[in-house]
């Protein structure tokens, strides 16, 4: 694996790590709790894609195709969601954010 591929496994992963504490903190700015764990939880499978091996190529393909399964779900979550702010219990603005942090990541991936 590249140099740049680490780097940029490495970044993703101190962005989703601030940004799960982020969210555990402050609740109150996100979706919930629970969302913070589970951002921290898939972040390991990016951890285990940093170091060289073998198997890194197929280890980063199938753990992008793990995590972006499950953001592309939360940006239509969110999204639906802000179409009907006021049943969801969220403000608009809240889960425009919440799916505006998801969309980078999957272009990056793309």
């Amino acid at each position: 694996m590249t140099k740049v591929i680490q780097r940029a496994l490495a970044i993703e992963v101190a962005f989703k790590l601030s940004g799960a504490t982020i969210f555990i903190l402050f609740p109150e700015w996100c979706l919930s709790h629970t969302f913070g764990l589970l951002v921290s939880a898939l972040t390991l499978p990016l951890l285990l894609c940093i170091p060289e091996s073998p198997n890194a190529a197929a280890n980063r393909a199938l753990t992008y195709k793990t995590l972006g399964v499950g953001e592309v779900a939360l940006v239509a979550l969110f999204l639906g969601k802000a179409l009907k702010p006021k049943s969801s219990g969220f403000s608009t603005e809240g889960l425009m954010l919440s799916a505006s942090t998801l969309v980078p990541l999957l272009a990056w991936r793309g």
